[in-house]
This record gives C-alpha cells, sequence and structure tokens, in this order.
C-alpha cells in the first residue's frame, strides 16, 4: 500500500486506492464501478467516491454513465496496437544502446546464446515449442 501524506485529502486517498486497482486489473477493463459500492468497500461518504471518479475520468481511466454507473475504461484493439508500436521502437532503441556499449566479448557470448533464447527455426521448431 502507499504512503499516504497527512496532507492528503480523503478524495485524494480514495483516488489513489481506485487508480491502483485499475492499474494492477483488481478493477478489470470493461469492470462496472458502483458508488455505492466503493462507500461501503472505502468506508468513506458519496463525495470522496464522486470526486476520485471525477479524477479518474479526467485521466480516462473510468467512463461514466450516466445516472447508472462508471466503468473502467475498456482495451480496444487499437489500444493494443499502440502498445506493441511503442514498445518495438523502445526495444529497438534499448537493443541498440546496449549493443553499442557492449564488448566484443559480451556480444561474442550473447550471439552464442541466441540459439538457447530463441529455439524456433523452423515451422517444426514453433510446433514443438508450443506444445511443450
Amino acid at each position: 500500500m502507499d504512503v499516504i501524506a497527512y496532507s492528503d485529502t480523503l478524495s485524494t486517498k480514495v483516488y489513489r486506492q481506485i487508480k491502483v486497482a485499475i492499474l494492477s486489473c483488481v478493477l478489470r477493463p470493461g469492470q462496472m464501478i458502483n458508488e455505492s459500492e466503493l462507500i461501503q468497500q472505502y468506508g468513506v461518504s458519496k463525495t470522496p467516491i464522486r470526486e476520485a471518479l471525477k479524477l479518474l475520468t479526467q485521466e480516462r481511466l473510468v467512463q461514466s454513465i450516466p445516472g447508472m454507473c462508471y466503468v473502467v475504461t475498456p482495451i480496444t484493439v487499437k489500444d493494443v496496437g499502440e502498445i506493441w508500436e511503442m514498445r518495438a521502437i523502445l526495444e529497438e532503441a534499448t537493443a541498440m544502446r546496449a549493443a553499442s556499449l557492449a564488448t566484443p566479448a559480451q556480444l561474442d557470448d550473447l550471439e552464442a546464446r541466441v540459439g538457447d533464447v530463441f529455439p524456433v527455426q523452423t515451422i517444426e521448431d514453433l510446433m514443438r515449442w508450443y506444445d511443450q
């Protein structure tokens, strides 16, 4: 659990706890969130819950369904595609930097181990790896 400063408001404390629940998938994408359940769970009144949910809505972590409830913002195929694109960019940049800083001996050692890390060279290798 986070260490919370005494100067934090009750709304801020609840906001952080709900945010952690969303980011750690305790509250799953697409899951409905009911204000009254949160009030019971966190032992607070409506105001801190509503203020926390308002902040989470501004951050697009939750969506409001007026008059009903909130929903944890679903993850879309577009979101996944954007994450994979960003990951590819970061991994390439990181690998290039690591390679540029490695000694020739370290590069030789890495090249010798590639077969152990990536044993899939053919379709048959893929099938054996998948069936394990």
